[in-house]
């Protein structure tokens, strides 16, 4: 008896064995073939594959709450391609910027509800820039509340030199840019970012010209020469510094050539006619006293004339003036130092020239005054002409004077 007890004794054993073995297979089993639900005795629905439900107790899923530094440790824009795409999917809660967050295998995406960081409100900075010009252009925006950095984008052709307008800063921001040769027009636009997206861009459109010009009426816009005219012909200086060597020649009304060269002394000139010339109007020039038609004796190059009165008084009622320079603080005396002007608009600087005075052809005002010949003449007295004459103060409207003064001037498309 006592073996046959013991036999059977094993035979349990080995048959407990083999249950519990079947009974941990089936249990690791079911969950790979079946849904779950975690909390209570509920049948998951249809659609799940795992449900928390607890109706004894309300109650919320706490997901792992992490920091930027520590959420970018577990994957991030610099992780390899294997681990991005094994990645997708994963959510965390930020506690930076509150809130939930996943990895969309190819950056941590926000699911919060808008974006803290606004549109960028306005571009500030010149709409047409000149080829012609050598001198660097300066954009900028205001620091958005929330945003962390900015993207810019420029048209093709356009190289950032520098500036502080990717950095985050409660300032205004700025990028200075370089309009090289080969640079397009398009549309230069800025976005903030910050961790929870990107804004819509702002946007300002940009025309690069070869040459300068300005608006001579709303929405009217002509190329002008982007020196003052002078006898020998040669611009290369640049034409939005001022310099004495883009001041030009002085030339009275009518005279198809300069009367004086603007490295002449400024001295009182002997034998000056103080009557000038007259061939810009009448059999020999224009036939109208507002004209555009270019005069036999028109100074100008071809595809160029004298501007007329509504067109050279139009470029400072249509454009943002500013001024440049170093200005004479006195009407009478010679400053041998300075040299200003005024910029019309983005892309036309007009220099302070000064005037050769009627009566004896000696210089005055430069620095101080820019007075401009137009091609309109003045029918009474019928020994005047208009020009256009501005200050460091002001100006820009018309005048009239007599056509044996020596004027610059800046000639406009035919």
């Amino acid at each position: 008896m006592k073996y046959k007890f013991s036999t059977l004794n094993s035979q349990l054993s080995t048959f407990n064995s083999q249950l519990s073995t079947l009974l941990l297979v089936l249990f690791f089993a079911l969950p790979l073939r079946a849904q779950v639900t975690i909390g209570d005795n509920v049948k998951p629905h249809t659609f799940s594959l795992l449900e928390l439900v607890v109706n004894s107790k309300p109650g919320g899923l706490l997901l792992p709450q992490l920091r930027s530094s520590e959420r970018d440790g577990l994957v991030s824009t610099t992780s390899s391609s294997a681990d991005k795409t094994a990645a997708k999917g994963l959510t965390i809660y930020n506690t930076e910027t509150g809130c939930l967050e996943f990895w969309n295998g190819n950056d941590w995406i926000s699911i919060c509800s808008g974006s803290s960081a606004a549109q960028p409100e306005e571009i500030r900075g010149p709409k047409f820039v000149s080829l012609k010009s050598t001198n660097n252009v300066v954009y900028s925006i205001s620091a958005v509340e929330g945003a962390t950095n900015y993207t810019w984008t420029f048209p093709a052709g356009w190289t950032v030199i520098g500036g502080n307008g990717n950095t985050k800063t409660t300032t205004n921001l700025y990028i200075t840019a370089a309009c090289d040769a080969g640079a397009t027009s398009g549309v230069i636009s800025v976005s903030s970012n910050n961790e929870r997206g990107s804004s819509a861009p702002c946007t300002l459109a940009v025309t690069v010209v070869d040459g300068c010009g300005a608006y001579i009426a709303p929405s009217v816009w002509k190329e002008f020469m982007c020196w003052n005219l002078r006898e020998d012909k040669i611009y290369n200086a640049d034409p939005f510094t001022p310099s004495a060597e883009i001041n030009g020649d002085y030339y009275q009304w009518g005279g198809a050539t300069a009367i004086k060269l603007s490295s002449d002394p400024p001295d009182v000139v002997a034998g000056w006619n103080d009557s000038g010339p007259s061939t810009w109007y009448g059999s020999s020039g224009t036939t109208t006293v507002i004209s555009t038609v270019k005069s036999d004796y028109d100074p100008c190059p071809d595809g160029f004339r004298v501007p007329n009165r509504t067109e050279m008084s139009g470029l400072f009622a249509n454009n943002a003036r500013n001024n440049r320079g170093n200005w004479n603080t006195s009407v009478t005396s010679e400053c041998v130092d300075c040299w200003a002007g005024a910029m019309i608009g983005d892309v036309l600087f007009l220099p302070a020239a000064g005037v050769r005075m009627g009566d004896y052809g000696d210089l005055k005002a430069r620095a101080y005054f820019g007075d401009y010949w137009t091609s309109t003449v003045l029918t009474s007295p019928n020994n005047f002409a208009y020009f256009v004459g501005f200050s460091s103060g002001g100006g820009g409207g018309y005048d009239s004077n007599t056509r044996g003064s020596g004027y610059s001037i800046r000639c406009i498309e035919e």
